[in-house]
């Protein structure tokens, strides 16, 4: 009878010592995982955004066989700020007869930015009284947009200056932490 109960003891001390496991694993998952799975779809937003926004721009590539924005001896550096979104949203001054988008024509549709607090906005459109605004990404940054106004068919990469990359368009996000120079958690589009 002694040595029954000191097996089930001892089997009972086994299952609660595998159950703390369990646990103790279930909680690590979520107190150290699951705030990158968090992350997950603000990323997937900003790459879907960043290749509509590389779209938009081909798009008026396409209809006034020039970039939005024009400089012929060296490719152009901007954000997705007032100046580029005004000109793909058809807006304000943008649409008169000698504006860079005399017909009009709406290249971006998107959804409005939402408010994220203390008075800032993300993910989407932060519209000004002209009709234009700034497209934000998911942790409000405009985007940053490289293009190949000179058309040699490739533009310095960003990320590894002095190389270079075979796109005519790149586009990234600061990613979460805001900063532009770190490169480990930014949205690009290479």
């Amino acid at each position: 009878m002694k040595s029954r109960k000191r097996f089930s003891s001892a089997i009972k001390v086994i299952v609660w010592c595998a159950l703390a496991i369990l646990l103790l694993a279930f909680l690590y998952t979520i107190l150290v995982k699951f705030p990158t799975l968090l992350e997950k779809p603000d990323r997937v937003r900003a790459e879907n955004t960043s290749y509509n926004l590389i779209n938009s721009i081909s798009a008026y590539l396409t209809e006034y066989r020039a970039y939005p924005i024009i400089d012929t001896k060296n490719d152009v550096e901007t954000e997705s700020g007032s100046e580029l979104m005004g000109i793909l949203l058809g807006s304000g001054k943008q649409i008169l007869p000698n504006g860079p988008n005399p017909r009009g024509i709406i290249f971006w549709s998107g959804s409005v930015a939402r408010p994220m607090g203390k008075g800032g906005f993300r993910d989407g459109i932060q519209f000004d009284e002209r009709g234009s605004g700034v497209l934000l990404d998911p942790w409000g940054n405009p985007y940053q947009v490289h293009l190949d106004t000179n058309f040699d068919k490739q533009l310095e990469n960003p990320e590894k200056p002095g190389t270079f990359l075979p796109e005519s368009i790149l586009i990234w996000s600061a990613g979460p932490d805001g900063d532009f120079e770190t490169w480990d958690d930014n949205v690009k589009t290479w």
